[in-house]
């Protein structure tokens, strides 16, 4: 009898031993999971900034004026649709910088608020189009450096990419 009584005891006391351990250990893989949870989301938000944090610049729409001063003007609309904002650092016509294409070119870049003035040798001039924004970039040519049946090819150079598009010159 006492032997049966001994066993029962220690029968209780293993389930008792049990209980605590299951109480610790599931407190343990609560703090783990919540841990975890922490860090996978930390890192997931890293991640998808990196991936999403993306440049896309549109080329809408291309316009040729010509304009007083014996000048022709290329007037380019762009529209930043990634996730990041856009460095514009120059602007190459026919795989050449458009300083070097004609000395006596300009552009401008237009925003809403602003107006720079590119100078792909200085970064200060370079224009900032932050995400979901459009602007303008007017690009001005003498008259004798374009001529009527001519194709262009003009590259717009961001940071990080160039986006490039054709023209035909027309009457």
């Amino acid at each position: 009898m006492l032997k049966e009584e001994y066993r029962r005891c220690n029968i209780l006391k293993n389930k008792r031993n049990l209980a605590i351990d299951k109480v610790l250990s599931t407190i343990i893989l609560i703090f783990f999971i919540i841990t975890l949870g922490f860090i996978i989301f930390s890192y997931s938000r890293d991640i998808i900034g990196f991936f999403t944090g993306y440049e896309d610049i549109k080329i809408e729409n291309i316009w040729i004026k010509d304009s007083v001063n014996n000048r022709t003007a290329i007037i380019i609309m762009l529209r930043n649709d990634g996730h990041t904002t856009v460095i514009i650092e120059n602007l190459f016509i026919n795989n050449e910088e458009f300083k070097q294409f004609s000395p006596e070119s300009h552009v401008a870049i237009y925003f809403l608020d602003e107006i720079k003035i590119l100078d792909p040798k200085n970064p200060i001039t370079y224009a900032k189009l932050e995400s979901k924004k459009s602007a303008w970039i007017t690009l001005s040519l003498p008259k004798e450096r374009v001529s009527l049946g001519q194709k262009l090819e003009l590259r717009v150079k961001t940071g990080a990419s160039e986006y490039p598009t054709f023209i035909e010159l027309k009457a």
